[in-house]
């Protein structure tokens, strides 16, 4: 989940430096290896890029099921 627009960027930096660091750790390693996952690495922007190229497939398959919010 991405911070809240308007979070400053320091704060930002702090908390992708401190996922990142957690995504690299032994233990979560050996988690994601148990379903065959490896996680990606990379900055606030990255996230942002990936979140954007994503959104339209994932909108497009949920409208395909039929999927209501009820």
């Amino acid at each position: 989940m991405p911070a809240p627009a308007g979070t400053p960027p320091a704060v930002v930096v702090k908390l992708n430096t401190a996922i990142n660091q957690g995504l690299q750790s032994a233990e979560t390693k050996a988690l994601f290896a148990k379903f065959n996952a490896e996680a990606k690495i990379g900055s606030p922007q990255d996230f942002g890029d990936f979140i954007a190229s994503e959104a339209p497939k994932w909108a497009a398959m949920v409208k395909a099921s039929g999927a209501k919010v009820e």
